[in-house]
């Protein structure tokens, strides 16, 4: 049984993780073009390059933790640990990368070496997030299998993540991001947050960390042999039909989050003209309202079930956004403020998504009556179905910006500034409606999730091939 220490900061390697993303999501590309001065198509190349890399590496870590602990000898005692070692591993080299690749000393460098500069950098900084984000999350979903629980674990997971999140937009504003005498402190101040909340996680997690002794002979196999089986275990993730179902809906709704962030700054400046302080604000409003609404939706999903309330969430979206956005009047902040304390409450039911798939993993222990549970290959999955979500949202956002006509934003006027209100507002919340048709037709219910942790209690995994669901 968790305790209330543990429930409340197994998560907290989140906060790191979520620094990290936000600094690269509205950082990144800004910073090589405008201060490192690299050309626009180079840098967005060796983006683009590492998202890729980003996105497959996830489940084949998953699988990694999912197989091969390791092994360390400490004083005289051995440790044999899925997760733990990983994450710090990947969290302590993160926190190093994040730090190097806002580097402003390259600025003076030819363009060929800022272009590999900012891969190798963007390379190694997705390979070690991912040492220690896709563990991190396996080690929330397994460490226990009491829904209500879970519920709670995953919840304060997001709330640490929503800190990190709302920290990496204010940390550019105290470190400056341009000065480069502050380069050695400020590569020190994001190393300390994001090794240090990974460090908080370690130690609530380290006895909740739980492996099988067949699992060690792995290392035995070959190289090739691993990448079979890598492959095998991908393959039987769709014999999990509500994992299909769950993982449709999750797609089309990031899809639909990301052309929400894409198109933001668009929309807000130059169909609203608002101006920057204006938009930080509902920024700013937005991530505090999802963080606070968390414990709405794991109480709503108490009474009325994890599935109703997704679906609640996603088709109020939907509709809140195509009849709202559009119609906005021009230099206005109170409307979307509204907005954005409606659109947090909402958005922060995607807490109950990420519980699913930890029960779908359970699920999947079960029904394929395994011998170990594959926390890790399921949220590598997610990790990466997540990320080829934002990179189609990139894409079709910069579609309907030519379709619309968007070429410079000197020659914007009206005509395109209500078009990118249309994308805003009814393109984004027919995707939301979209998915929330899709998951309609998820049907696996708390009876169904409760006979599986009960198969689990009575029999453990030693007997699971006497028993299905």
């Amino acid at each position: 049984m968790l305790n209330k220490k543990s429930i409340l900061f197994l998560g907290t390697a989140e906060y790191g993780y979520f620094i990290i993303e936000i600094f690269i999501r509205l950082y990144l590309l800004k910073y090589y073009t405008d201060i490192v001065e690299l050309e626009p198509f180079l840098a967005s190349i060796a983006i683009s390059i590492g998202i890729l890399w980003d996105a497959i590496s996830d489940p084949i870590m998953g699988y990694i933790s999912d197989h091969f602990p390791i092994k360390i000898n400490w004083k005289k005692k051995t440790y044999i640990k899925k997760r733990i070692f990983y994450i710090i591993i990947g969290s302590f080299f993160a926190g190093i990368f994040i730090s190097l690749i806002f580097n402003p000393y390259i600025k003076n460098q030819n363009d060929i070496f800022k272009f590999i500069y900012l891969l190798f950098c963007y390379i190694a900084l997705n390979t070690f997030l991912t040492i220690s984000s896709v563990p991190h999350s396996a080690l929330c979903g397994e460490a226990t299998i009491d829904t209500l629980t879970r519920n709670k674990i995953f919840g304060f997971r997001l709330f640490w993540g929503n800190l990190g999140l709302i920290s990496g937009i204010l940390i550019p504003v105290f470190l400056k991001l341009e000065n480069t005498q502050e380069f050695l402190l400020r590569s020190f101040i994001l190393f300390f947050l994001i090794f240090g909340s990974s460090f908080i996680s370690i130690s609530v997690g380290f006895n909740y960390d739980k492996f099988t002794h067949n699992i060690i002979n792995n290392n035995n196999n070959n190289f090739t042999k691993h990448l079979y089986k890598i492959l095998k275990n991908f393959l039987t993730l769709f014999q999990n039909r509500y994992l299909f179902i769950l993982i449709l809906s999750y797609i089309i709704a990031y899809i639909a989050i990301g052309i929400n962030s894409t198109i933001a700054l668009y929309y807000y400046e130059y169909f609203l003209k608002l101006n920057q302080e204006q938009i930080s604000m509902i920024l700013l409003t937005f991530l505090i309202i999802w963080t606070m609404a968390i414990p709405l939706w794991i109480y709503l999903a108490k009474i009325i079930g994890k599935k109703r309330s997704v679906i609640l969430a996603i088709f109020l979206l939907g509709i809140g956004t195509m009849f709202s956005y559009p119609y906005f009047p021009e230099k206005q902040l109170l409307f979307p403020i509204i907005a954005s304390i409606i659109g947090g409450i909402l958005v922060a039911s995607i807490v109950l998504l990420d519980t699913l798939i930890a029960d779908l993993a359970d699920y999947d222990y079960v029904k394929l009556k395994l011998k170990i549970k594959r926390e890790g290959l399921f949220f590598g999955f997610l990790k990466f179905c997540i990320k080829i979500s934002r990179a189609f949202s990139i894409i079709i956002s910069g579609f309907l910006l030519s379709i619309i006509g968007f070429s410079n934003p000197d020659l914007i006027n009206d005509i395109i500034a209500k078009r990118i209100s249309y994308i805003f507002g009814y393109g984004v919340g027919i995707i939301f409606i979209i998915a929330g048709f899709i998951f309609i037709l998820f049907d696996y219910n708390e009876e169904k999730h409760n006979k599986v942790i009960h198969i689990i209690k009575k029999y453990g995994h030693k007997n699971l091939n006497q028993n299905e669901t």
